[in-house]
């Protein structure tokens, strides 16, 4: 399990760091209203929630490389794949990103976040499949 929680601790970095770098407002962009006062777009806000859970992300992955027992490997890979639906939700569903196809949220932050996210639901699925496997044998 140490193999899946260092996947999991990278995948992390990986949804922080590509998250904080491909948003429109780090581009400079940012919507102007009415009144001239600039907001930032809501890419900004899908980058700020994946960092929030790339730090979850991080320390489930932590926990699982260091973690023991089969039950609580089992209950940090149901919260990874949590977690992985998060990643990929956010910039699809939740949150959203910008409209403009040419936008680097649009071009990359987005597609990131799926293939991340679903590295993150296969590597966290492994601990569920070994714990059963575990159980099954040991019967």
């Amino acid at each position: 399990m140490k193999v899946s929680g260092s996947i999991l601790m990278v995948a992390a970095l990986g949804i922080a760091v590509l998250a904080l770098i491909f948003n429109c407002q780090t581009d400079g962009k940012a919507l102007v209203l009415a009144n001239g006062r600039q907001v930032p777009m809501k890419c900004y806000y899908t980058a700020m929630a994946e960092v929030a859970t790339a730090g979850s992300l991080l320390v489930v992955g932590a926990l699982l490389a260091l973690s023991k027992q089969k039950e609580s490997r089992r209950n940090l890979g149901i919260m990874g794949i949590v977690l992985g639906i998060a990643a990929m939700l956010f910039p699809t569903v939740l949150i959203g990103v910008c409209a403009d196809h040419a936008a680097s949220c649009n071009l990359i932050m987005r597609p990131a976040m799926l293939f991340i996210g679903a590295i993150v639901l296969v590597t966290s699925s492994m601990p569920l499949f070994g714990s059963r496997l575990g159980a099954e044998v040991q019967a």
